[in-house]
């Protein structure tokens, strides 16, 4: 076994470790500038063992547990995405709501003291 596929192990092990925990939206920066670091360090590992034709999910003495690994990442990722989503809407939502208390006014389309003439 190569150095870059055990390397590729530890790092995924890492990875599923880490996105067990759940961090608060306090800490959520942090906690998604260490998750990009563990994902781009997985990535360049991974494009190395293709780079070697070495599939890790096939190649790997831990190819099942790996499969396994792999999609719980995906999934927590998916989750992540999510709730970012969201609180993007709810960040947006009350964007909206402070703008029209600040200027009630604003968005009424009224027409009145408006003459309108037909003739030509």
């Amino acid at each position: 076994m190569t150095e870059e596929l055990k390397s590729f192990e530890t790092i995924s092990i890492q990875l599923f470790n880490f996105l067990k925990e759940k961090p608060e939206k306090e800490e959520r920066s942090s906690y998604i500038e260490k998750l990009n670091l563990l994902l781009d360090e997985r990535l360049i590992l991974a494009q190395r063992l293709k780079n070697i034709e070495i599939n890790p999910f096939v190649d790997s003495d831990m190819a099942e547990e790996l499969k396994h690994v792999d999609q719980f990442i995906h999934k927590a990722l998916g989750e992540i995405k999510e709730e970012i989503k969201e609180d993007l809407i709810q960040i947006k939502s009350v964007k909206k709501n402070e703008i029209k208390y600040i200027d009630p006014y604003n968005q009424m389309n009224t027409n009145n003291s408006v003459y309108f003439d037909n003739r030509k």
